[in-house]
């Protein structure tokens, strides 16, 4: 197959998802305060939970992050889905995502637990890439197929094996620009991207968004807080038009348009 004629359908397909997840933040801002209501609502649980001593403060703690990491993604749902929901309907949604994510979480802990007995930090590497690359769209898989975590996964290895090159060059162009400007910014940026699974990044994103960067950090924090919301939106209108199509289709419709 041409790959001309590849590039040049993936790239009008982010054109229309770029386009459509602006629409979706312009239509869907009021998603912005329910995620300051879980950014405050985390602070306050993580003041809690440092009351109580070693493994139940952390098992406290991490259980609300996979609850507030289901409800940030309960309103990716919405806006993409183009739902005018109240924040209890975000709520309940993010409860029926609670679930596929709390098993991601668990497993995925599991995995650090094993990795962290490993002293060569080499293979630490090589197993964060192996992860982060193959269970990449995990939080769209979690969003419009929750199911067995063992389906989960396999339906995040068929994604990525089938559009590999599609998913991860928008990480790729964002890495260039990036390093046109900050060449040290980039290799950071590239360390975590490909060393963090999406999932990590929602709980560190909303554990580190605290009241206090509310207050000190405001321009910042709206700033990324816009940003991290745009992303994943554009994540989840990418991954549906990856997932139901072929890249022959795709081509296809591209050269009949």
């Amino acid at each position: 197959m041409d790959l001309s004629l590849i590039l040049k359908s993936t790239f009008s397909i982010y054109v229309k998802c770029f386009k459509n997840s602006l629409l979706s933040v312009k239509s869907h801002w009021r998603y912005l305060l329910f995620h300051l209501v879980i950014f405050i609502a985390t602070w306050v649980v993580s003041a809690i939970s440092s009351f109580f001593p070693g493994l139940l403060g952390g098992f406290i703690l991490g259980m609300f992050l996979a609850l507030a990491a289901s409800c940030y993604l309960a309103t990716i749902k919405a806006a993409f889905n183009k739902e005018n929901n109240s924040f209890e309907e975000l709520f309940h949604s993010g409860l029926a995502l609670f679930n596929p994510i709390i098993s991601v979480f668990f497993c995925f802990f599991i995995i650090q637990i094993l990795t962290g007995s490993i002293s060569n930090e080499g293979i630490n590497l090589l197993i964060g890439l192996l992860i982060s690359v193959v269970l990449n769209p995990i939080p769209e898989v979690a969003i419009l197929r929750p199911s067995m975590l063992s389906q989960m996964f396999r339906d995040c290895f068929e994604f990525i094996s089938d559009n590999i090159l599609e998913w991860f060059l928008p990480l790729g162009i964002i890495f260039i620009v990036v390093y046109v400007f900050n060449p040290s910014l980039s290799k950071g940026l590239l360390y975590i991207t490909m060393t963090t699974n999406p999932i990590d990044l929602i709980q560190l994103f909303i554990l580190k968004s605290n009241i206090s960067n509310i207050i000190y950090l405001a321009p910042v924090l709206l700033i990324s807080t816009v940003l991290f919301y745009f992303v994943f939106l554009f994540r989840i209108n990418l991954f549906s038009e990856l997932f139901y199509t072929t890249r022959r289709k795709r081509v296809y419709n591209h050269k009949n348009q």
